[in-house]
């Protein structure tokens, strides 16, 4: 590093180079991504755009915030800028010929969908019209960057078979929106190169995801584990397979549930106190949380109250997980949900 060094200055003078600890500033610029994302709060849906990724117990712990997102700044600005890529995307979809609605033009926002009560939904990047070769079909439009290895592999082999996840995500639109096709806009954020690919509605593929969505929305218990190379690279790991204890929220809890009916505003009810709550409570939980008990990954639960659960440990002595109520008499410790798990 140089420090306090002159030179000649074209404007006379000299001039002196300042040290520059290009870490800091880079740590700096990535740690205001991180203090956004901590306080935008947690997805309160199901979003079509994981429902097609090849684990469902990954699903449903995101969906019952049992772990929080652990992304690095560097990565909530590469997030940030794919979003960015969409408008460009746009602008050269229009420039190209087409008619590109990317938003309602009543709410000036994303045309977003809801399902089974609210809790599973998404939005669309655009609605897209006098697309080459299908110039009197609307299109559901969908824009995806990726890396070169990624984008090799989405060429040769195509949506279908490269991307499966982003391949539901678009059947979900259509479905949904009564577009019978979609496009698929790619970039290559290496070298800028563009890949499109147009893919017809699959009704099947749609009520299917639906299905796995319910299931997933409806179910007390984690789906069956799936464990592959991947496993190493989900957020939760450390409670899917290294025994952790979930985060304390209502969504780990055993009393809340997801209401499935005709509202479309995604609700959820505490059956112990008999109330809804809003996801800005469910994330904070109360003095009565008691973990859903295959969460509790160190015993086997042998009784269930309304304010307390018993615990077989595997060594065969027991323990409890209390609520404000006041703790069972058992021989053994008791724990409020707080002194296991981790507070968001």
């Amino acid at each position: 590093m140089l420090w306090g060094l002159a030179q000649a200055s074209p404007y006379g003078g000299s001039m002196a180079l300042l040290p520059v600890n290009e870490d800091l500033v880079a740590a700096a610029i990535y740690a205001t991504y991180e203090r956004a994302n901590r306080t935008a709060g947690r997805r309160p849906h199901l979003g079509a755009s994981l429902i097609g990724g090849h684990c469902t117990r990954a699903i449903w712990y995101t969906f019952r915030w049992a772990s929080p997102a652990k992304f690095t700044g560097r990565t909530l600005r590469l997030f940030e800028t794919g979003k960015r890529e969409e408008g460009r995307i746009i602008t050269d979809l229009r420039n190209a010929g087409m008619v590109v609605h990317a938003e309602d033009a009543v709410t000036h926002r994303q045309f977003s969908f809801t399902d089974h009560g609210g809790h599973f939904s998404g939005s669309i990047d655009a609605a897209i019209f006098n697309v080459p070769d299908a110039e009197k079909t609307w299109h559901v439009g969908e824009f995806k960057t990726h890396n070169a290895k990624s984008f090799a592999e989405l060429k040769a082999k195509h949506v279908q078979a490269s991307k499966p996840q982003h391949l539901a995500q678009m059947m979900c639109y259509c479905g949904w929106s009564g577009m019978t096709r979609a496009l698929y806009v790619a970039v290559c954020k290496d070298n800028d190169e563009i890949y499109t690919e147009r893919i017809a509605f699959m009704p099947r593929l749609f009520e299917e995801t639906r299905d796995v969505a319910l299931a997933i929305i409806q179910s007390t218990e984690p789906p069956k584990r799936t464990e592959s190379d991947l496993c190493v690279f989900c957020e939760h790991r450390e409670v899917c397979l290294c025994g952790a204890f979930a985060d304390v929220t209502c969504r780990t809890c055993l009393h809340l549930s997801p209401v499935v009916d005709g509202s479309a505003d995604g609700r959820w009810c505490c059956n112990r106190d008999d109330k809804f709550l809003t996801p800005p409570l469910q994330e904070r939980g109360c003095d009565n949380h008691l973990f859903i008990p295959s969460l509790v990954a160190t015993g086997e639960a042998v009784e269930v109250g309304d304010d307390f659960a018993i615990y077989r440990a595997h060594d065969g002595t027991y323990f409890a997980n209390g609520g404000a109520a006041g703790f069972p008499a058992i021989s053994g410790p008791s724990y409020r949900s707080a002194e296991m798990g981790r507070r968001p």
